[in-house]
């Protein structure tokens, strides 16, 4: 034994003279119950430093931690009771006692009656009864502490218990659920269109990512399509045969729901909420063939129908390394049971339906064999790609209209409902203006540093003008006549509704109305793009006759005009339309022209 080990050592004398000075009731080998949750500990090696405290952890009792003495009754704040209290016997003979007793235990006892009374005071007015009559209280206050220390570890305990079943109950529950997946009970299967089914060579292609039915359609009506107009969507679909944009297999399985964003129903977001509910629906789309099924299942398939390469091999890594535990287990555990889920409803379309049928041997999605690759394909379209060498459309978007400044053209698409609000629309010189701006190409009057209608910031407000087609009061007696001069309205480079009209090219906008993955934001794109395009084919269509006519006239090359023309177009700080001063422009792009065609005459004869 060493020195250091000696220094610790106490005689049993010694031991029973401190724990008897710090009025310490506990000796080696008895039970205690600390105030955290309830736990039980056992009374170990009693030594210099202290009381050494075992927990219960894997059959066995351990270390857990060591109370010098001077800190054992000490009162974490007035009359508390001390944060070790000592059991009497065995944990299982208190608890026990306890249940035994526990109406005994909670009858008030006299002296809780007497020493509220003025006159107990004065019977027992000396120290040595106030003493033992707080010493009393304390043995109580004590007990008492034990039997709610006890009674709480006990309802933990419990309550552990009923979670672990709920958890088992839920278990059982989505077994249920899965069974009745693969059966179908709750199954709604539609066909949409019919024709010749594929051949039976054909794989079965399965993709990977889901389709919004109101992207798709594209309709910005009344913020899109909804849950009421599905049959909407399923008439687009088998007119002019869009159903091939979605999928071009002859055999193919997609996930549809309805909406990736909520529509605005009502002011009152509970209400909103769940009139929003049927937008979150999963639909099942099959081809076959000429043959087209719309499927409602009661599941709601997210984020994808199966997982992506990067995030499949984390979850094998996860396992493989036993690296979860506790919520991360549990989110793990979810996600395998949701793709199983996924996987588990389209083997029972397989199994039970002949939606896809001819199949030449049955296919099981669970266990990949040698037919796997025969018959059936999983299309990864859900992973990040390419964007063809462009911008985001809200990159794009930011980009152009950062360099709008004054003079520059912009399209503008109209107030969308949110601001035009029932108190009247702030954006405009009169809030309460009856006739709004409507939608088309305005020039950017000026700009200044302006507050957010809505915050206390500050960025840069566009303003342009527009004329309404409406009245002006004159005063009292005068009456009123046609509004002759214009007012102002106050646009941001952020706003949806908003493009820098000068610097757009049509196959920028063709590129972001058929691009798939820019869908998401339909609703502010499509609006304004559309209405450009449309602007931008009649624009382009009068400019080119006025080219054609001009090449013919002058006898050369249509590029030298449309040099002259898009200087015409831009070299003023007020960027205008060829046609919206014809005679004007033709006058000065003729000119433009004669002084380009005389500068590439004059390099010719230098060389």
């Amino acid at each position: 034994m060493t020195e250091e080990k000696k220094a610790l050592t106490l005689t049993k004398n010694q031991i029973e003279e401190v724990l008897q000075k710090h009025q310490i009731p506990v000796r080696t080998g008895d039970y205690v119950i600390g105030n955290s949750r309830g736990d039980i500990y056992k009374v170990g090696d009693i030594d210099s430093e202290g009381i050494h405290l075992l927990s219960y952890h894997g059959g066995e009792w351990s270390s857990y931690t060591k109370v010098k003495f001077e800190k054992w009754n000490k009162e974490r704040y007035e009359n508390a009771p001390p944060e070790y209290l000592k059991l009497e016997g065995t944990p299982d003979d208190v608890y026990k006692n306890l249940f035994n007793n526990i109406n005994e235990l909670t009858k008030e006892a006299p002296i809780d009656k007497d020493i509220e009374t003025s006159t107990a005071l004065i019977e027992v007015d000396t120290k040595k009864n106030l003493q033992q009559a707080k010493n009393l209280m304390q043995q109580r206050r004590n007990a008492l502490e034990i039997a709610a220390r006890l009674l709480d570890r006990k309802r933990s305990q419990i309550q552990s218990m009923v979670s672990a079943m709920q958890e088992k109950i839920g278990k059982v529950q989505r077994l249920l659920g899965q069974i009745e997946l693969y059966l179908g009970i709750n199954e709604d299967i539609m066909q949409i269109h019919q024709g010749p089914k594929a051949n039976f060579k054909e794989k079965i292609h399965f993709r990977q990512q889901i389709i919004f039915m109101d992207e798709e359609y594209g309709a910005v009506e009344n913020q899109g399509l909804d849950w009421e107009s599905i049959g909407e969507f399923d008439d687009w679909l088998t007119t002019d045969r869009h159903f091939e944009r979605l999928i071009h297999e002859q055999k193919c399985v997609v996930i549809l729901r309805v909406r990736r964003n909520n529509k605005f129903y009502s002011e009152d977001m509970l209400l909103n909420a769940w009139l929003n509910n049927p937008n979150k629906a999963t639909y099942i789309l099959i081809r076959n063939g000429e043959n087209l099924y719309r499927i409602w299942a009661d599941i709601i398939i997210k984020p994808r129908l199966f997982p992506q390469k990067e995030e499949l091999q984390k979850m094998v890594d996860d396992v493989s390394n036993d690296k979860l535990w506790g919520f991360d287990k549990r989110d793990f555990e979810d996600k395998i049971f949701t793709y199983q889920q996924n996987l588990l409803l389209l083997q029972g379309l397989l199994d039970r339906t002949d939606i896809l049928a001819p199949i030449p041997v049955r296919v099981n999605l669970f266990k990949p064999d040698k037919n796997h690759e025969k018959y059936i394909r999983f299309i990864y379209d859900d992973e990040a790609s390419l964007t063809e060498g462009r911008q985001y459309y809200k990159e794009w978007k930011e980009n152009i209209n950062n360099k709008i400044k004054r003079g520059t053209r912009i399209y503008f698409c109209g107030f969308p409902y949110y601001v035009r609000e029932k108190g009247g629309n702030p954006r405009l010189q009169h809030e309460h203006q009856y006739d709004q701006p409507k939608s088309g190409v305005y020039n950017i009057s000026y700009i200044k540093k302006e507050k957010h209608y809505y915050s206390s910031s500050e960025s840069e407000a566009l303003y342009c003008h527009y004329l309404p087609d409406d009245f002006v009061y004159l005063g009292w007696g005068y009456g009123s006549q046609p509004r002759k001069n214009k007012i102002w309205f106050m646009l941001d480079r952020s706003d949806n509704w908003v493009l820098n009209y000068d610097l757009i090219d049509l196959d920028d906008v063709e590129y972001y109305i058929n691009n798939r993955y820019e869908r998401q934001h339909y609703l502010d794109m499509l609006p304004v793009l559309y209405t450009i395009k449309a602007e931008r084919i009649k624009e382009i269509a009068w400019e080119k006759e006025f080219v054609k006519a001009m090449s013919v006239e002058m006898k050369c090359k249509e590029s030298i005009i449309w040099e002259a023309v898009n200087w015409w177009k831009t070299k003023v700080i007020w960027k205008r339309p060829i046609l919206k001063e014809e005679a004007k422009a033709w006058r000065m792009v003729k000119g433009r022209v004669k002084r380009l065609i005389e500068n590439e005459k004059r390099l010719k004869d230098n060389h």
